[in-house]
């Protein structure tokens, strides 16, 4: 009950933001620099919120703080909708803190082995979608803002029910060691392995999420001309990330990266023809939940340091289509770039393929 309230909290949060940019912040002067600045506090700003959250929650892993941040971002965001782009994008990433590691302490409570994380990041792709809709059509935005206010206060209330009177609450999670800690009696030249493999898996993770950011926003298709063939994108992009959450828990994280990642450098190749294309959205966004479940079952006690590190690649994905830069490789060999590389860097981390 826990994920799919806050998934249907995602779709929202980032609908309200999506249609206050592209209406109420998407014209006048100075349009680009409010984007950013949007964008840099909705991803970029997850990080030392999640780090906030992690040391909250260390102490008193009973006590509802996710649910506070993730609450705290939805009224902000309501109110950013009117206000300001900052505190949008300042609720945006408070609410994805706090959903998000919600969501990681269900999993492990369940034990679902991240089939819960593609469930929670996947509808925010559609609340963009028609959040952007409604932003630049002809919609009566009072209305769909109201009938916003309402919905997400109804979550809140029974996310609130939900937290405070379900007995799964009260089961143990797992106390595990963070990943990289070897404990007292490891040797100076384990510790100094261990700490070197960290690093390598941190950096690995973070590109591939800067290559998917960059890839999703710089790879177009002529046959995705109209509203309809848009929303097909869409809903490949959404289900591939819940599958890749499903597939990782069910066949493991190795198989799912390699036919994935390999399906889709395939498809990316032919992506002209709206099948292959579609295959092509599917198949790459499938890594998605798979690079954070890794590095939150690497480090165990800061989820949401790990959530926040890797909006940042998110972010700087995004800065080449912000400032309309030229690469060196563009279109569909972009995409079957990205997925090349995403699967030689995924597939080198073989610790974290259990």
């Amino acid at each position: 009950m826990i994920t799919a309230i806050f998934s249907f909290l995602h779709f929202m949060i980032d609908g309200i933001c999506a249609a206050a940019l592209f209406s109420r912040f998407a014209s006048g002067g100075n349009v680009l620099l409010r984007f950013l600045v949007y964008n840099f506090c909705a991803f970029v700003l997850q990080m030392p919120f999640g780090a906030i959250l992690d040391v909250l929650a260390g102490r008193d892993r009973k006590k509802a703080f996710p649910f506070v941040f993730a609450a705290a971002g939805a009224v902000l965001t309501l109110a950013g909708a009117i206000v300001s782009p900052i505190l949008l994008g300042i609720g945006n990433a408070l609410f994805h803190v706090g959903g998000g590691v919600e969501t990681i302490r269900e999993d492990r409570r369940k034990q679902t082995r991240g089939r819960q994380l593609g469930i929670f990041v996947a509808p925010g792709a559609m609340g963009i979608f028609v959040g952007r809709l409604i932003g630049t059509g002809n919609i009566s935005r009072d209305l769909v803002f109201g009938i916003s206010v309402v919905l997400v206060l109804i979550a809140l209330f029974l996310l609130y029910r939900a937290i405070f009177y379900s007995d799964r609450l009260e089961e143990a999670i797992p106390d595990r060691r963070c990943g990289s800690d070897l404990g007292s009696g490891a040797s100076q030249t384990g510790q100094a392995g261990a700490s070197r493999y960290a690093i390598f898996l941190l950096a690995g993770c973070f590109l591939v999420v800067i290559l998917r950011s960059l890839t999703g926003l710089m790879v177009g298709f002529a046959w995705k001309n109209t509203v309809w063939m848009s929303l097909l994108a869409v809903m490949a992009v959404v289900l591939g990330k819940i599958l890749g959450g499903i597939s990782a828990a069910s066949l493991g994280r190795q198989k799912t990266i390699i036919y994935s990642l390999a399906g889709a450098a395939l498809c990316y190749a032919v992506s002209e023809n709206l099948a292959a294309g579609l295959m092509a959205l599917l198949l790459f966004n499938m890594t998605m939940p798979i690079t954070l479940q890794m590095l939150v079952d690497r480090f165990y006690r800061l989820p949401g340091t790990m959530f926040g590190f890797l909006t940042v690649g998110l972010f700087l994905g995004y800065l080449p289509a912000q400032f309309d830069l030229s690469l060196p490789i563009a279109g569909k060999w972009l995409g079957v770039f990205a997925s090349v590389c995403s699967l030689l860097v995924l597939i080198s981390q073989r610790r974290e393929m259990t």
